[in-house]
């Protein structure tokens, strides 16, 4: 894998570059905040001194420029394609059901409203806007697929028996330290027994009555793995779904959405569920229309 790594492709030459300026970017950065820290003048509450106080006060060990620079990493590129392909899925389920798009409109224009002279919108109280996030972030997760390595021996409890292929009934997986994990994101999402018999199916009024999950909480969000979960989900989940509120009662706000009736796509999964079309063309193309406003 690091052989791969050197080759001399365009692409990879970006990776190396970019890789290059964060890891000098967060030893320069983890110097300046030390130091400021280390002085009593230093009352920054920015993301990246929280970050480096609170992981360093979570494990009685500072923080290296090596795990900063990781981090830079994460925060710059993980949430973009994340959040951009959740915006566009739910743009396209919207797009195919005028009637629940209409409701949701309605419900952003009153919120507004209601707003008028308050500080700022209360998203987290529009039931419409995220029933729409929460379904979506179910049947499309971002991270579809993730990787863990255990840090020591242990055992996983199942929720569910299964059997093996030995025709053994087994109720708990035991693992070794360092062995890797796989977790299915995308089909826990789907799975019956948790979401119920339409688990397959994109219906955000599931999450009007309150919450369908039949399982354990799992995720930092709506008893989803979309973000991961345990001791080191998503640091920027809160954000991302702020993020996608906003944006999103923008746009329905201002637009109407129609699906493509030449170009229908399907998710490809390619690191992300990225919507392309039938020909191949990664995008999503949909009829827009401006509203006018009165």
């Amino acid at each position: 894998m690091r052989t791969i790594a050197l080759l001399p492709s365009s692409a990879l030459r970006a990776i190396r570059a970019f890789r290059d300026v964060t890891d000098r970017l967060g030893s320069r950065l983890l110097t300046e905040k030390t130091e400021s820290q280390e002085s009593s003048l230093d009352q920054s509450n920015d993301m990246l001194s929280i970050l480096i106080t609170g992981i360093s006060d979570a494990r009685k060990k500072n923080m290296t420029a090596d795990e900063l620079a990781e981090q830079i990493r994460v925060i710059l590129l993980a949430g973009q394609d994340t959040s951009a392909v959740a915006l566009a899925w739910s743009l396209y389920e919207l797009a195919k059901d005028g009637d629940y798009q209409q409701k949701l409109r309605v419900e952003i224009q009153m919120r507004r409203g209601s707003a008028q002279g308050a500080v700022q919108t209360d998203y987290d109280s529009m039931p419409l806007l995220n029933a729409l996030l929460k379904e979506t972030l179910r049947v499309y997760p971002a991270a579809a697929y993730m990787e863990r390595v255990a840090s020591e021996d242990s055992v996983i409890p199942l929720a569910y028996e299964i059997t093996t292929t030995a025709g053994e009934r087994i109720s708990q997986l035991p693992v070794k330290k360092g062995q890797h994990i796989a977790v299915a994101i995308a089909s826990y999402q789907k799975f019956e027994p948790v979401w119920g018999s339409d688990a397959d199916q994109y219906r955000p009024s599931r999450w009007l009555d309150g919450n369908p999950c039949k399982g354990q909480a799992l995720g930092p969000y709506a008893h989803l793995l979309a973000f991961a979960g345990g001791n080191r989900p998503c640091p920027g989940w809160r954000f991302s779904i702020s993020e996608m509120q906003i944006i999103l009662s923008e746009l329905v706000a201002n637009f109407s959405f129609a699906p493509s009736p030449d170009d229908p796509v399907r998710p490809l999964y390619v690191g992300v569920f990225y919507p392309i079309t039938n020909a191949g063309v990664k995008g999503l193309p949909l009829l827009v229309e401006r509203i006018s406003q009165r």
